[in-house]
């Protein structure tokens, strides 16, 4: 992610951050480094997946359950990374705009949610066991549940900002002309979400039975980097 900046030298402003950045600075107390919110991130996430798989003997869920936690934080630092080059390069206004204070990337990401959710319970109980079960057993503990869908939200919001900033790029590409140490930057930016693209891949394995959720997941990585070499393809590698 680069070397953390002096809070000093980057003050963020509401309007100008993610959603998650203004809840997370909005609590009393809380100032601490990109690195040890990410750490603080995987690390809770993670002791939370074991302690609730030792409580209910659900040792199985600590892969998938794992590697989705690690899709969530990979997500969390995207945005910090990204979030950090736009407030310090000389994007234009209208860029910074729509990345940050449209909300869009929470709109995708509830679409992406649902879309989920529909595939989980309303599809898949006539085609067999759902994820849910496959994961937690037959006998779904209700704290284990509660577990699966707020990571499962976690990595659906950030997939939903990788898709706006994807989206963004394009429309950049289009309506601006960016050059010289900004052209570097939004490169950097680019780069950066089809890597997101391509760490979400983990997650396959764990879907793998599940014909379109796998396809789902396949489909959307390979429509991002399309979208990306869109952008790419106007704007110069």
């Amino acid at each position: 992610m680069g070397e953390d900046l002096d809070p000093a030298d980057l003050r963020l402003k509401y309007g100008e951050t993610w959603v998650f950045e203004s809840i997370v600075g909005a609590i009393p107390g809380i100032d601490v480094s990109d690195r040890t919110a990410l750490a603080l991130q995987l690390v809770v996430f993670e002791a939370i997946v074991v302690l609730v798989a030792a409580a209910y003997g659900r040792w199985q869920a600590v892969l998938p359950g794992t590697a989705a936690v690690l899709v969530a934080t990979a997500g969390s630092a995207l945005m910090l990374d990204i979030g950090r080059r736009v407030r310090r390069a000389a994007v234009p206004d209208t860029y910074r705009q729509l990345l940050f204070s449209s909300s869009l990337e929470v709109v995708l990401g509830v679409v992406g949610y649902a879309t989920v959710l529909t595939i989980l319970f309303a599809y898949q109980p006539r085609h067999g066991p759902t994820l849910l079960e496959s994961v937690l057993g037959p006998q779904v503990p209700l704290l284990a549940a509660f577990l699966f869908f707020v990571i499962l939200w976690d990595i659906a919001y950030r997939v939903g900002t990788g898709w706006w900033i994807a989206l963004l790029a394009l429309w950049r590409a289009v309506t601006l002309d960016v050059e010289g140490q900004l052209a570097d930057e939004v490169r950097a930016i680019d780069y950066r979400t089809a890597a997101f693209g391509v760490v979400q891949l983990v997650l396959l394995p764990f879907v793998w039975e599940f014909p379109l959720l796998a396809a789902a997941l396949l489909g959307h990585v390979l429509a991002v980097f399309v979208v990306i070499a869109g952008a790419r393809l106007k704007t110069g590698p």
